[in-house]
């Protein structure tokens, strides 16, 4: 149940992030990387940023 939950946890969390950033970078299997931090982690990454104060 505890695995069930997760997964749909995380397939909701996926999808509200796709929804509010359009182009978020995608890795070759589907799978994306977020970048939690206050400086930029480069401009080819920046969709990708979450940035912190």
């Amino acid at each position: 149940m505890e695995l069930t939950i997760i997964s749909l946890t995380t397939q909701l969390i996926n999808m509200q992030l796709e929804d509010r950033t359009p182009n978020i970078k995608k890795n070759e299997d589907g799978s994306f990387d977020i970048y939690i931090q206050h400086e930029s982690p480069g401009a080819e990454r920046e969709d990708n940023w979450l940035t912190l104060p």
